[in-house]
C-alpha cells in the first residue's frame, strides 16, 4: 500500500511550529479526504488505461482479446477497480487493495502453470504530479482550518 508522510520544519519559527504541531499531531481527517481522492484518481486510471504518469498500459494480447473477448484491460470483472480502498491515520494514508492477483498486475511476471504466460507491468497505484498538488492542498487547507 502507498504511503504519505508530511514534514514540517521548525526553521527558527518557534511559536508557529508549536501551532503546527499540536494541529498536525492527528491528520486523520485530511488522510481520510487524500484517501477518498486517491480512490478516484486510481479507479480513474482504470477508465483512462493508463499508468499514475499519463502513459499507456501495455495492450492486450490478441488471444487475450480472443478468449475472453474484453477490449479494456483490467476490467473483466471490474473486481480490481472496485476493490481499491484506503485506511487512514494521524499521520498516513495507505491507499491499495487486497485483492489476490492485483500485485501481479501491478508489477508484472509471470504466472500460470510453469510460469508459462508473461503478464506485463500496468502500475495503477502510485502518485502523479496531479496528486502531489491536491495532496499538498488537501492539507496546506486543512491546516489553515485547524489553526
Amino acid at each position: 500500500m502507498a504511503g504519505i508522510t508530511l514534514t514540517v520544519d521548525q526553521s527558527g519559527l518557534d511559536h508557529l511550529f508549536g501551532v503546527l504541531t499540536q494541529a498536525a499531531d492527528d491528520l486523520t481527517p485530511a488522510m481520510s479526504a487524500i484517501g477518498e481522492y486517491l480512490i478516484t484518481a486510481t479507479q480513474d486510471r482504470f477508465d483512462l488505461q493508463q499508468d499514475p504518469q499519463g502513459a499507456a498500459w501495455s495492450p492486450l494480447s490478441s488471444a487475450t482479446k480472443d478468449r475472453k473477448r474484453i477490449d479494456k484491460i483490467l476490467t473483466e470483472s471490474s473486481r480490481l477497480r472496485d476493490s481499491i480502498s484506503y485506511q487512514a491515520s494521524p499521520n498516513e494514508v495507505r491507499v491499495g487493495t487486497n485483492v489476490i492477483y492485483a500485485a501481479i498486475h501491478q508489477l508484472g511476471g509471470e504466472t500460470g502453470r510453469g510460469h508459462s504466460v508473461t503478464i506485463p507491468a500496468r502500475p495503477y497505484l502510485g502518485l502523479s504530479e496531479t496528486d502531489l498538488d491536491h495532496i499538498t492542498e488537501t492539507v496546506r487547507d486543512y491546516l489553515t482550518q485547524t489553526v
